[in-house]
This record gives C-alpha cells, structure tokens and sequence, in this order.
C-alpha cells in the first residue's frame, strides 16, 4: 500500500438492517463497486469528459509532446496566411492528428474508469439527505470507521480522498498538460474518479479506490471479477454504530447481538427539537 496523507480521521457508511448488510458487519467486511453500479451515470465514466476541447490546451499539449509537429503546422501558417489557431485546429482534423493527440491517449483512461473498485463513503453521521437515501428513511443505521484502521486491510488502495464537486465536466487535455499525469498511470483516472456534480454536494463524500481493476471475460489468462467484491478489514475499524430515527427496537438488538463483546459505542438518534434539522446522539440503552 503507498503512503497517504490523512486529512480525516473518520469516515461513515449508511445502511439498512437488510441480511447483506448485517452479515458484512458480522464478517468485518466492505464492499468495492465497480462505477457501472453506482446510480449516477456521469460517475466514473466517459460522460465525464468533456467531448470538446480547448485549441489552446491543444496546442499546449501539442508544443509539449511534438516539437517538430507543431513546427511544421507554424511553417505551414506563414505561407498561407491564416489565423493561428483556427489553422492549427482545422488541420488536425483533417489530417487525423486530432485522434493521435486526442483521442488515442484518452482509450485507456476511458476503458479503465467503469473498471475501477471503489468504496464510498461519508465524512459525517448526521447528513439527513444520506440518511433519507441509503439509511432506508432513517429506519437503518450509520457506522463510524477509523480510516487508519481501513488502510490496515490487507489489500492495496491506490488512492483515497475526498470527492471534488464541480459544475462541469472535464476537459481531456487537463489529464496530459499537468506533469503528475505522465509520472503517474493511473492519475488521469482517479482525477475522473474523483469529481462529481454539485447536484451531489451534500452527500459529503469520501472515497477509497483499490489499486487493481476489474477483469474482464475476454482477458486471457484472468478470471472474470464481478462488479462487487469484499474486502476484509480490521475489527477494530469499526468503533461506533448510530441508529436511525425511526429504526426499531428488534433491528437494534439484532445488530448489537451480531456484534456482541466487541468495542463498539452505540446511539440512538432523534431530532434536535429546536430551531433547526439537526439530529442529537444519545446513548443507546436497550
């Protein structure tokens, strides 16, 4: 595993009293999803990037990547007496070259996002929003993890960290003018992993990315992966449990007798009866 920096100290994953659920909590494990599963379709895939370009960024990349090209597109200008840019584009799409410095470094980018695993979380327990989407209507529960004691799993995680909202897409030269996307393989595709539309600003979310990809029928020699798998983390990870609103009694026991005789606090939630949507932590006492 490499070495990350640790802006936070806790994540929290929102859940149901559903069997799946109940038995990834017994068994210490969390579950890595590939983008195709995930519920919105700009997540992790081709419609993130951008389809147009800027000519400068082009010409940028251009000057960066091929010298003598870009040469010999600038000689060609000064016989002819056209506009820079708009004959630097214009060529490129005539020529083909548009595909060579465009599109061919952005196939593997591309064919790799729907294929990375990824774990989703939240950075607070007390999002109403999280709790109404995937706490089953506040009648499910919320679990603490200790990000530290995450990146104790025995797996290797290329990349955790905390999602960046943005009101558009991405422009693909962005991936190949920044110096750390030709040092890294694998930074273009964490930069598209990343970044989501504001429409999800509120989820407040964090992610850990694992640093393999999902393996395909047609690759010789490798078994087909699914679109989930679990991984196994420390007990310990798991240091607190909050339950929802309206969850009910039998599901509250049920999970604490699944999780008997380890460290774990458990609370009860419930609306903060003053001028605001904030919900209170109470001890839980059965």
């Amino acid at each position: 595993m490499g070495e990350f920096h640790d802006d936070i100290e806790y994540v929290y994953k929102y859940r149901t009293f559903s069997r799946n659920h109940l038995q990834a909590m017994f068994e210490n494990k969390i579950w890595f999803s590939v983008s195709s599963e995930f519920n919105d379709p700009f997540d992790s895939s081709e419609y993130l990037i951008t389809q147009g370009v800027s000519v400068k960024k082009l010409i940028k990349f251009m000057d960066m990547s091929d010298l003598n090209n870009l040469g010999k597109y600038s000689e060609q200008l000064k016989r002819d007496g056209q506009v820079f840019i708009n004959y630097i584009y214009n060529r490129l799409q005539q020529d083909g070259s548009l595909d060579k410095y465009l599109e061919e470094p952005l196939e593997n980018v591309i064919a790799n996002l729907r294929r990375a695993y990824i774990f989703s979380t939240c950075k607070c327990w007390d999002n109403n929003v999280m709790w109404s989407h995937y706490g089953d209507y506040h009648k499910g529960f919320c679990v603490r993890y200790n990000v530290k004691k995450l990146k104790e799993c025995d797996v290797a995680l290329r990349d955790l960290r905390s999602v960046n909202y943005s009101n558009s897409t991405i422009d693909p030269l962005d991936f190949f003018i920044d110096p750390r996307f030709e040092k890294f393989p694998f930074a273009a595709m964490d930069e598209a992993i990343f970044r989501k539309s504001k429409d999800y600003e509120l989820e407040n979310e964090y992610r850990f990315v694992l640093d393999q990809l999902q393996k395909s029928p047609c690759e010789e020699g490798n078994n087909f992966k699914s679109n989930s798998i679990p991984i196994e983390h420390p007990e310990s990870a798991v240091d607190r449990v909050y339950f929802g609103c309206k969850a009910n009694d039998f599901d509250k026991m049920q999970l604490q007798s699944l999780l008997d005789n380890r460290e774990i606090e458990y609370f009860d939630l419930k609306p903060a009866g003053d001028s605001t949507f904030n919900l209170l932590e109470i001890p839980y006492n059965p």
